[in-house]
């Protein structure tokens, strides 16, 4: 089994990097976070301060993208149809498309968020490690609420804007509580009731990726059995 799941990883892989959807989602995460102060006169409102916000909408609705095209296709070509009858279980898939979309744009990403964070919005080196971490929790749980989404409107109409009508109250405690752990200033600006509070925010979020990773992946699963069945 773990042999058809990394086979079925590096298949998906080259074809990320193949079709350049790595860059293609990447610069659109760019082009939110950096272009998003043009909008705001910087003399009468703190850009430190409403970075993280800037910073999770980039994620969000980044994390929406890589596996359109990662589902879709495959869907359209009857790939996923004939995968689930093979020795490949849809649970393998589900987790293999699930890794790949990870992989290649969300990981990236957090590299680019604190690169964003440091050279657009100021953030001190000493706060990189926890907003490391807290993006880091925060891309897995986005990236597994786009997988769910995208398998439960496969093949349905209109499928991309209930997306994201889905996406977004499903990710709402993933921004609330990733925002809230982001660290803008250094730590002595900080008082101890933020530190706590920047910490405890933390936690909840790893708290909720560890309670929803697996049945938000079965969940994908049967999604993806169902609209295969209906092909």
């Amino acid at each position: 089994m773990l042999c058809v799941f990394l086979a079925l990883i590096r298949r998906d892989m080259a074809v990320v990097l193949r079709n350049g959807q790595l860059s293609s989602t990447l610069s659109f995460f760019i082009m939110v976070v950096v272009f998003f102060p043009l909008a705001i006169d910087p003399a009468s409102l703190d850009l430190a301060a409403i970075s993280p916000a800037i910073i999770w909408i980039g994620l969000f609705l980044a994390a929406q993208l890589p596996l359109e095209r990662l589902l879709h296709d495959d869907y359209q070509d009857g790939s996923l149809a004939l995968w689930s009858l093979t020795r490949a279980p849809l649970e393998v898939i589900a987790t293999a498309k699930y890794a790949v979309a990870w992989l290649t744009a969300s990981l990236p990403m957090i590299f680019a968020a604190l690169a964003s964070g440091m050279l657009v919005y100021q953030w001190p080196m000493d706060a990189i490690l926890n907003n490391m971490l807290t993006i880091l929790v925060g891309s897995l749980l986005l990236t597994l609420i786009s997988l769910l989404t995208r398998c439960l409107t496969l093949g349905s109409r209109g499928g991309k804007g209930l997306i994201y009508l889905m996406s977004m109250p499903l990710s709402l405690p993933t921004l609330i509580f990733g925002a809230a752990s982001l660290r803008t200033h250094t730590p002595t600006d900080l008082n101890t009731s933020i530190d706590t509070e920047t910490t405890t925010a933390l936690i909840l979020l790893s708290l909720l990726l560890l309670a929803t990773l697996i049945p938000m992946l079965w969940a994908s699963t049967l999604a993806l059995r169902n609209a295969i069945s209906h092909q």
